[in-house]
């Protein structure tokens, strides 16, 4: 039977559990913040730069129009598809909507060292690179 001493220490040892939990969320969510917007920015010129290499090499034109610093909209004037993506400094994530008009996210994980993030997508994580492919492989399909 559980003394009343036990109760109490495991009361404590529970809040000092929350606590340390709080604590790396927070400060996890300060790293976040703080290297995200480099992940988004290193998307963004990866979509560019992909972008111009699809038209030198192909009759494929992608038009990208930034409306913000924090939205980003793709049309690839051949077939008319869209793709729009917004990025979420609070959360800090990206949003987006396909061509079909599915909903999405990409979210940011915390290195295990916690000097970077890397971009998730569906749970995977993936370079600025393969983001930007993935965003022109729907665009063409």
């Amino acid at each position: 039977m559980e003394t009343l001493r036990q109760l109490i220490e495991s009361i404590n040892m529970e809040d000092e559990k929350r606590s340390a939990e709080t604590a790396r969320f927070v400060e996890e969510m300060k790293i976040k913040r703080a290297l995200a917007p480099g992940q988004w920015q290193a998307i963004k010129a990866d979509l560019r730069e992909q972008s111009e290499a699809m038209l030198a090499s192909s009759p494929v034109k992608i038009e990208i129009e930034a409306t913000g610093i924090y939205d980003f909209f793709l049309r690839n004037l051949r077939n008319g598809k869209t793709f729009s993506l917004v990025y979420s400094p609070n959360v800090p994530c990206i949003q987006y909507v396909t061509p079909e008009g599915k909903e999405g996210h990409l979210a940011f994980r915390v290195s295990a060292d916690g000097t970077s993030v890397q971009i998730l997508d569906e749970q995977f994580p993936k370079r600025s690179a393969e983001v930007a492919l993935d965003i022109l492989r729907r665009l063409t399909r």
